[in-house]
């Protein structure tokens, strides 16, 4: 999945469309977040989330699982991101519109199959939490400590599926990259290093994701 840094700046290329949520909610500080991450958030960018997790939550219990963060710092990126998906957020409103947003940005012929497998996973495991943010949004009408309160629940719920997608996503990229191993794409040069690189990458994520 796409770091931090690199998701900023495909949202920057992306779009510059403001979001024009009342200065209230920023102001509010829920979070003590500096108000760019506080819109960021509202973006649906889960990086943001995860940087949220990682830099301001309280110091998790041992029975918890280690945090997405040790993962990616073992495992890298291995020359990615190669795609993207997330509960889809309206860029004028701040809100969730209840769909979910897939993006692949891997160009090889190889592996780019997997990748769409791999997304695909993650989209069926999140489409029931967007839906469900979408419903309580539009229960809570104008309300906007309402409005907020549905946002943190979706948050919460977002982040406690973070590894039983990702174990399900890198679980459903392995059995399609080993599939693929003598694919005539996947022969050649510059196939058989992509589909190598991306092999090592997806075990390791796997093995992280899936253990306990």
């Amino acid at each position: 999945m796409a770091t931090f840094a690199e998701k900023q700046n495909q949202r920057k290329q992306k779009s510059s469309a403001p979001l024009t949520r009342q200065t209230a909610r920023v102001s509010a500080a829920r979070h003590e977040v500096h108000p760019f991450l506080h819109l960021q958030r509202r973006m649906g960018n889960q990086a943001v989330l995860r940087f949220f997790d990682n830099k301001t939550e309280a110091p998790k219990k041992k029975s918890e699982p280690p945090s997405r963060e040790s993962c990616d710092n073992k495992c890298g990126t291995s020359g990615g991101p190669f795609g993207n998906t997330e509960c889809a957020f309206d860029l004028k409103s701040g809100l969730l519109t209840g769909k979910v947003t897939v993006e692949v940005f891997d160009k090889n012929p190889c592996t780019r199959p997997c990748v769409e497998v791999h997304e695909r996973t993650h989209e069926k495991k999140i489409a029931p939490v967007c839906s469900a943010g979408k419903k309580c949004l539009d229960a809570a009408g104008n309300d906007l400590k309402k409005q907020d309160q549905c946002l943190d629940k979706h948050d919460a719920d977002m982040k406690a599926l973070t590894f039983s997608t990702e174990c399900a996503a890198y679980t459903a990229e392995e059995e399609c990259l080993s599939k693929r191993a003598k694919k005539a794409e996947c022969t050649n040069t510059e196939g058989k290093k992509r589909w190598e690189e991306q092999m090592k990458m997806v075990k390791c994520y796997k093995g992280c994701f899936c253990k306990g």
